[in-house]
């Protein structure tokens, strides 16, 4: 059989075959996929708007993934929400896995099993006290353990002449192969669902409902409160920890400069006015008059008080400089726009905190304002 030769000179055209092949479940990749899942997929897990989002942030990665391959990965379990397979996650955890315990890129401390089990109980060790771990602590912590039991390793110089770093780069994929680690969030690890929630909740929905209608309310009498910790100079609450846990324990994540704001929403979309708390006796540990927009927010009705006490927290002082002047107030107004009597009942939602299910601020609350009926969000459930 004759061969058909190109002429010389005339470049081969390229062969244009499918879109290249990715592992979806390398954690680089299934990391973006699960962040698709919770800016755009829904309560629902919707694998339209899940590939539709990946797409649009990375198209030339994503484009050979379909909605039905996201399906295949989705336990849609009757009466329980959509949630990722267990198969699936044990195949992201394994993509992440390098198979060996020899740390790091080969060549640097392959060689070296006994630094490298040096710095896994060290990180192990500080993880467990609910230290943070960064890249730069990591790093501090790579270098000294080298330096104590074979400092020559950075020495030893390679082909180009350079020499061992421990660059960031070299670090975070230490962490992910060696260690198994990912960037977490930190969370309260203290507070767990309880096992009954959905009994609880459940519970909860209905007495809110007996006193809707048996009160009369209407959905502009109807107020949920929660106080929130406002920081002065945010962290972002990120270590290096096992990837998949649930609980990622910060020690010191709080203890930084902060205030604590009440805010409240009505079951019609009013927003209230908010109440804001500052650790200290006086008022010169609130913004000063002399502060930006300070009077337009008190003419709004905002509240800026000291706690009287060396935290921010809310106590029963601050709680009732709260309801008298802004939460009643506010139903007062509310039942004189619509007409209804002072006498109208009105409902508010607020958690199980000590200070709020103590009897002396529910004696306190029947006594300076009966009208307003305590509704306590169940315990964890928050």
């Amino acid at each position: 059989m004759n061969k058909t030769r190109k002429p010389q000179g005339q470049k081969a055209k390229k062969c244009v075959g499918p879109a290249k092949y990715h592992n979806w479940f390398d954690p680089f990749l299934f990391w973006q996929i699960e962040l698709a899942r919770k800016t755009a997929g829904g309560p629902n897990m919707s694998t339209r708007n899940i590939v539709k989002e990946l797409k649009k942030r990375d198209y030339n990665t994503f484009k050979g993934l379909n909605r039905t391959t996201v399906d295949e990965w989705i336990d849609r379990h009757p009466g329980l929400m959509p949630r990722w397979k267990q198969s699936v996650l044990a195949r992201m955890k394994q993509g992440s896995d390098p198979g060996h315990t020899k740390g790091g890129p080969k060549g640097i401390l392959a060689k070296h099993p006994e630094i490298v089990n040096s710095i896994k109980k060290r990180l192990i060790s500080l993880r467990g006290t609910g230290a943070t771990l960064t890249v730069v602590t990591t790093r501090a912590i790579v270098i000294a353990t080298i330096m104590h039991l074979k400092p020559e390793i950075l020495q030893e110089r390679f082909r180009d002449g350079s020499t061992f770093q421990a660059s960031e780069s070299f670090i975070r994929k230490w962490l992910r192969t060696t260690m198994g680690w990912s960037r977490r969030k930190g969370t309260q690890a203290a507070q767990k669902l309880p096992e009954n929630w959905e009994e609880l909740c459940e519970k909860s929905a209905f007495r809110k409902a007996y006193v809707i209608k048996e009160d009369d309310i209407p959905d502009y009498l109807h107020v949920n409160s929660d106080q929130t910790q406002v920081k002065f100079a945010p962290g972002d609450n990120m270590t290096w920890t096992e990837t998949g846990a649930k609980q990622v324990q910060i020690y010191g994540g709080e203890d930084k400069r902060a205030f604590t704001v009440m805010v409240s929403i009505s079951n019609s979309g009013v927003l209230l006015p908010m109440q804001a708390i500052y650790s200290g006796k006086t008022v010169r540990s609130c913004p000063s008059v002399q502060s930006s927009h300070y009077q337009d927010l008190i003419n709004a009705g905002f509240l800026l008080e000291a706690s009287g006490t060396a935290t921010y927290w809310s106590n029963h002082e601050t709680m009732h400089s709260f309801v008298n002047k802004i939460l009643a107030p506010y139903f007062d107004n509310a039942k004189a726009a619509n007409g209804l009597a002072k006498s109208q009942s009105s409902l508010w939602t607020i958690d199980v905190w000590s200070v709020h299910r103590s009897k002396e601020f529910i004696n306190w609350m029947k006594k300076h304002h009966p009208t307003i009926i305590l509704d306590f969000v169940p315990g964890g459930c928050t």
